[in-house]
C-alpha cells in the first residue's frame, strides 16, 4: 500500500477575518521506506498513534509522533524537522493534525 503521512491545520477564522485557510503537507512517503523501517514505522503509527483508524488532532500527540519519527526511526531529516517544527509553531492556533493518506 502506498501511504503518505500528512501534517496539516484546520485553518483559523475570527468573525469573518481569515488568518489561515487550512493547509496540508505531505511530510513522509512511508511506502518508500526500506522493508525493515517500513514495518517498524507502520507498526508505530498503527499501535502507538492509531493513525490507521483516525487522524490525530491532539497537538502534543502530533508533536510526539514527529519527534519519534525523527529521533527514534530517523525517517525525517533534520532539515525537514525544522520546517515541520516551524509549521507546528505557526499553525498551533489553527489546530494541527496528522493523518495517513493514500499516495495518488
Amino acid at each position: 500500500m502506498n501511504i503518505l503521512l500528512a501534517l496539516g491545520c484546520h485553518g483559523l477564522e475570527d468573525d469573518g477575518f481569515v488568518q489561515c485557510n487550512g493547509v496540508c503537507n505531505n511530510v513522509l512517503n512511508i511506502s518508500k521506506l526500506d522493508k525493515n523501517t517500513y514495518d517498524k514505522v507502520t507498526n508505530f503509527l498503527d499501535n502507538a498513534a492509531d493513525l490507521f483508524n483516525n487522524p490525530c488532532i491532539e497537538h502534543n500527540k502530533c508533536v510526539n509522533i514527529i519527534t519519534f519519527l525523527y529521533r527514534d526511526y530517523k525517517v525525517i531529516s533534520e532539515r525537514d524537522l525544522y520546517k515541520i517544527q516551524l509549521f507546528i509553531k505557526n499553525h498551533k492556533q489553527c489546530g494541527i493534525f496528522i493523518m495517513l493518506v493514500p499516495e495518488e
